[in-house]
Order: structure tokens, then C-alpha cells, then sequence
């Protein structure tokens, strides 16, 4: 945008970054050609498996991140990766991991021998399809070729599971920075039409790409999830005097430089108020939706960390795609549903026992009333015999009295008699 205030030069708009995720949505849904296919059907409860993943280029395993956060019950997870640094992490915290190589040598015997699989996911190098690289060398040369050798090992998976009477789903993610050329020509061996996703709606950091794929509900709108850290201030050490600088940063790429914002110019965290610093990595993991210390193996460097964490995928935006196979498959939300029903009539069959027991102890206690107010009548009772019976004992005193005074008389008579005798 050019305005007088800049002399005529020409200044980059606030707002390109939606603007230009608003023209990639629109080259996408104009498109037009591929009709998404309709969900398949939802299996009854008691018929829902474990999943069974293929995982193509799969990084330090992140998707497996996502998958056991959200609950599924994994019967086996298959790794196709080359990258030493990246199986190293994935060995350290997922030991169940079947880790097969290089995605170049798979066969289809393989593919048979590994399956069948419900999902297929994966996402190739993006250096040679990113118009960010000026030294980029598209689809068909470079690691652009790679896209392929995901859509041969998909074709042999869909072949053979064909008649399986399962459903397969699958996922393929790159850059939106691609050219137009190169996502056509994806869009037209997949015969689907991407979704746009951009991580910071589920974390603070954009990061939009593509993503190709079956899912249900690849393209509602994404919404948060209370877990998600949605700010940098969120993501930063605690009691470290570290203060965000910004709300939302720029995309994290494998390169140290793209930890710097505004064309590489401003560090995104104040220490001590003034200082900038760049990003640790226990706080780069956490941006991706990691834990602290996710890529903390064999002694790595720092840029190592950097470089397997730019090139993986952040686990927010697996967990919102992913999350719809809960329907399809064994969840750990659903078991928790049902402890939990099973915990409230547990209680309240309890709380009936615990009422029950207050009733009886209510009534124990009317009866002790009653026996008590009976003890205190035949006290009453007792006292007023005692009262009589020490009336009579007066009344006897009384009567002995007069007759001693009687005897009394009787002797002094006698005396006298005697007296006159004489």
C-alpha cells in the first residue's frame, strides 16, 4: 500500500498475513473440482477397533502426540522416518513405536505385511515446494518428488484394504507458500481440495498450511481447546523474569532467525523488563503443543532442537483434525464417560445406604426417648412411694411418742400409788 505519508514508497499492510491466508482459502474453494466425499458411516460402539496408523515423513512423531492426548487406544503406530535426530526422540518417548526407514524403499509386500492401517498421515519436506526459498525446485525435483512416494504408499494401502469393508482415512499437509502450480498439482493426484489451517487460532504462533485428507470435519472452523496455550506469555518460564513482548509470534521455522519478529529485527521476550532474549526451546515445545524437554535426547544442541521443532507439526491443529475419529474408533473418553456413570450410581447407591442408616439411627434414638421418658416416670413414681412411705415413718414416730408419754403417765401414777401405800 503506497499513501502520502510514506512518501509514495510502498509499505507492507498491517494485515497481509490474512490477507494473504483469504486469497490462498479463496483460490482453494474456487477451484472446485473434487467434491469432498461424504463421512462413512458411524460403526456401533461395540464394533469400534484400535487404531492402526501409518505414519509417512514422521518427524519426532507428533501425530502419535496427539492421538494419545485425545484418548484413542493405539494397537500399533508404524514410523516411516530417516532422520537420526527425529527417531532418536520418537524412540525416547514412544518405545511401542514400529520404526520401518525410508518411505523411498517400502514395497508393497510390506505395506501388506505392516496392515491393514486406519490412517495414513504424513506431510513431505516443504524446502523445495516454499516459495520462501528462492533456490526451491518444485514438485518434481528435489525433495518436492517426495509427494509422490506419499501417494504411491497411499495407492498400495487403498488397494489393499479395499475390500476390507473398513474405512481408511488419510492426511497430507505442506506449505501454503507452495505455487499454485505445485498445489494443483497435488490437489489433482489426491482429487481433493485442501483445507487452510493456521495454528494460531489453537496456540500463539501462526502457522498455516494445507492439509489434504478424508477427515470428517477437515473444514469447520476450529475452535480452542482449554489445554491450548494461546498466547507467548502462556508458553514462557515461569519465575524467570521473562515478559512476552507479543501476543502472537510469526512462524518458527528451522532456522534460528525465525525466532526474531518483524523481519528478523525484535527478540520476543523482555528479561528484567529491558533486555531481549530469544526463545528456549522448553518454550519453542510448548508453542508446538509439546511438554518441556520433548527433544531433550542425546545431548542435541539447541539449533538441533530448533530444526526437528520447525519441521514438525503443531499438535493443537492434529488434535482439532484428528478429533472427530473418536466416532469411529476405541476412545479413552468414552471408557471415562462410562467409569464416571458407574462412579455416580456408585454414589448415590451409597448416599441411599448412608440415608437409610441415618433413618434407622433416628428411629434407635426415638426408642431411646421413649425409654428414657418411661425410666423418668417410674423415677417420678418411685420418688412419690418414698414420700408416703416416709409420711407413714412420721406418722409411726408420732404414734410411739404418744405412747411413751403414756408409759411416762402410767409410772408416775404407779409412784404415787406407792407413795401413799406407805
Amino acid at each position: 500500500v503506497s499513501t502520502q505519508s510514506t512518501g509514495g514508497q510502498l509499505q507492507r499492510r498491517e494485515d497481509w498475513q490474512e490477507r494473504l491466508k483469504l486469497l490462498l482459502t479463496k483460490r482453494t474453494e474456487g477451484e472446485g473440482t473434487y467434491a469432498d466425499s461424504p463421512p462413512p458411516p458411524l460403526p456401533p460402539a461395540k464394533e469400534r477397533t484400535a487404531l492402526r496408523v501409518l505414519s509417512l515423513f514422521d518427524g519426532i512423531t507428533t501425530g502419535l502426540v496427539a492421538l494419545k492426548e485425545l484418548g484413542f487406544q493405539i494397537e500399533c503406530y508404524v514410523s516411516s522416518e530417516v532422520d537420526e535426530d527425529s527417531i532418536k526422540v520418537s524412540k525416547i518417548h514412544h518405545p511401542e513405536v514400529t520404526h520401518i526407514g525410508g518411505i523411498e524403499n517400502l514395497s508393497p509386500e510390506q505395506i501388506a505385511e505392516l496392515g491393514p492401517f486406519d490412517l495414513v498421515i504424513g506431510g513431505s519436506p516443504c524446502n523445495d515446494l516454499s516459495t520462501v526459498n528462492p533456490a526451491r525446485k518444485g514438485i518434481y525435483e528435489g525433495t518436492g518428488r517426495l509427494f509422490f512416494e506419499y501417494f504411491r504408499i497411499l495407492t498400495y494401502v487403498q488397494q489393499s484394504q479395499r475390500d476390507s469393508g473398513k474405512p481408511l482415512f488419510w492426511l497430507f499437509e505442506n506449505v501454503v507458500s507452495m505455487s499454485q502450480a505445485d498445489k494443483t498439482t497435488i490437489s489433482r493426484f489426491l482429487q481433493n481440495n485442501p483445507a487452510v489451517i493456521d495454528a494460531k487460532h489453537v496456540s500463539c504462533m501462526s502457522r498455516a498450511r494445507y492439509f489434504w485428507g478424508n477427515l470428517p470435519g477437515m473444514k469447520r472452523l476450529i475452535k480452542p481447546r482449554k489445554e491450548d496455550r494461546l498466547t507467548l506469555q502462556a508458553c514462557l518460564e515461569n519465575n524467570c523474569d521473562r515478559v512476552a513482548r507479543y501476543e502472537k509470534i510469526n512462524c518458527i521455522t528451522t532456522k534460528s532467525t525465525s525466532i526474531k519478529q518483524l523481519k528478523g529485527r525484535y527478540y520476543p521476550v523482555y528479561v528484567n523488563g529491558t533486555e531481549g532474549d530469544s526463545l528456549w526451546c522448553t518454550e519453542i515445545e510448548r508453542i508446538f503443543g509439546l511438554e518441556p524437554h520433548y527433544t531433550d535426547v542425546a545431548n542435541m544442541t539447541r539449533s538441533s532442537r530448533q530444526r526437528l521443532l520447525g519441521k514438525a507439526w503443531s499438535v493443537p491443529v492434529l488434535k482439532h483434525l484428528f478429533s472427530p475419529l473418536e466416532d469411529y474408533f476405541i476412545c479413552n473418553t468414552d471408557s471415562s464417560a462410562d467409569s464416571s456413570l458407574a462412579n455416580t450410581d456408585s454414589s448415590l447407591a451409597k448416599a441411599d445406604s448412608s440415608l437409610a442408616n441415618a433413618d434407622s439411627s433416628l428411629a434407635n434414638t426415638d426408642s431411646s426417648l421413649a425409654n428414657t421418658d418411661s425410666s423418668l416416670a417410674n423415677t417420678d413414681s418411685s420418688h412419690t412411694n418414698a414420700d408416703s412411705s416416709l409420711a407413714k415413718a412420721d406418722n409411726s414416730l408420732a404414734n410411739a411418742d404418744i405412747r411413751l408419754a403414756n408409759t411416762d403417765s402410767c409410772l408416775a401414777n404407779t409412784d404415787s400409788s406407792l407413795a401413799n401405800a406407805s
